[in-house]
């Protein structure tokens, strides 16, 4: 079953695996490495430890506690 939970510390390192991926397979054509490389010093897994929490709001889906 999905559940939509409020982002805990514990989803970081997966969380940001996931945007990483994506920004490094899809994100990428269209922006290039250079400014992929930028942006993706925000959503490393201290980072996001770091930013998230200060966010108003932050939701992950989880299907059998796997994000």
């Amino acid at each position: 079953m999905i559940k939509i939970e409020e982002y805990k510390e514990e989803y970081a390192k997966e969380l940001s695996e996931i945007i990483l991926s994506n920004m490094y397979t899809i994100n990428i054509h269209d922006h290039g490495k250079e400014i992929i490389d930028k942006i993706a010093i925000n959503f490393t897994e201290e980072a996001i430890k770091r930013d998230f929490p200060k966010r108003t709001k932050c939701f992950v889906a989880t299907e059998n506690n796997i994000i």
